[in-house]
């Protein structure tokens, strides 16, 4: 009969969803305690997000850092950070084009992103992991002039 069949349906298809299930869990459990050959012991950042106190560039393998910024390990700082300018800027936001004089400004359109600060941050945490390595640090940015300052500054010229 009819419904006897459908029950016998539903019966067997749960049955192979929960062997399925079982089969993915028990997957999931296996690629969890993996770990590669060679690879760093990593610490457990609870949620997923960066560990508080943690260096991005002391978490990121050297040879992921080469590849990131697509160099090799002999190549001058010179080629890694004019890699790094061009990667990090393809993966910034567009520049706006300045209106011409006399010119109103062109009218705001609903444009689709093209730019991902996760990849950027990716890209400059590769550039730090690699100075780091070769023990190159990079002084602190001048701070801009503040509007006194620099009103000071061309006043005594």
């Amino acid at each position: 009969s009819l419904p006897s069949r459908v029950i016998e349906l539903i019966g067997v298809g749960t049955r192979a969803f929960a062997k399925g299930l079982s089969a993915a869990g028990s997957q999931a459990v296996k690629n969890m305690k993996y770990k590669p050959e060679g690879m760093q012991q990593s610490r457990s950042s609870g949620s997923g997000g960066s560990s508080k106190g943690g260096d991005g560039a002391r978490d990121m393998p050297l040879d992921e850092a080469y590849m990131i910024l697509n160099v090799k390990e002999a190549d001058s700082m010179e080629v890694i950070r004019r890699n790094y300018e061009s990667i990090f800027t393809a993966n910034g936001p567009p520049k706006e084009p300045e209106p011409k004089p006399g010119q109103p400004p062109a009218p705001k359109t609903r444009r689709q992103v093209l730019h991902s600060h996760y990849l950027q941050s990716k890209v400059y945490r590769a550039l730090e992991r690699i100075k780091e390595e070769r023990g190159e640090v990079d002084e602190p940015p001048q701070a801009a002039p503040t509007g006194l300052e620099a009103e000071a500054k061309s006043d005594s010229k």
